[in-house]
């Protein structure tokens, strides 16, 4: 008998014996270029609303994870297309990085947000390799390459 389970941890599973292979699945995860990674809030090219005063970046491994010694970069696109570094986390900064098993959440400045032009702006996220580490293994894992994982954020006026 065989199983699979294409969501979470890739595996097969025959008769009672557990084999672990690694491969790529054509699947959500391939959308991050990272196998390890299964979602992340806010989604590839998702929009938020600000204001936001508790915003919140989140990582889902299929993995337990471990912090480490890598960065996550919160930059905006300006006018010209071109990056400005809006933040920058070490995996290990318990002020901003909270894990909780197989999760990170980042603790996001909301000063970042201040120059969205007029009602919206352009930002991206990259993940360095060695932001966190397998709690299993104590290998540092892939990150997220820089242009792949984009949102929006758009300010919403109250009258």
């Amino acid at each position: 008998m065989v199983k699979y389970d294409s969501l979470y941890p890739s595996y097969i599973k025959i008769i009672n014996q557990t084999y672990h292979i690694f491969y790529f699945i054509l699947d959500i995860r391939v959308k991050y270029q990272n196998p390890n990674i299964y979602d992340t809030y806010p989604k590839i090219n998702d929009h938020i609303e600000l204001p936001n005063e508790n915003l919140r970046f989140t990582i889902y491994y299929n993995i337990p994870i471990i912090p480490s010694t890598g960065n996550l970069t919160i930059y905006q696109y300006d006018e010209n297309n071109d990056m400005v570094l809006k933040q920058l986390i070490s995996g290990q900064d318990q002020n901003h990085c909270k894990i909780n098993n197989n999760t990170i959440s980042i603790n996001v400045l909301s000063s970042i947000f201040h120059k969205v032009n007029a009602t919206f702006g352009t930002f991206g996220i990259k993940v360095n390799m060695n932001f966190v580490k397998s709690q299993i293994t104590q290998e540092p894992l892939l990150g997220i390459s820089e242009g792949l994982w984009n949102f929006t954020a758009c300010k919403f006026f109250f009258y």
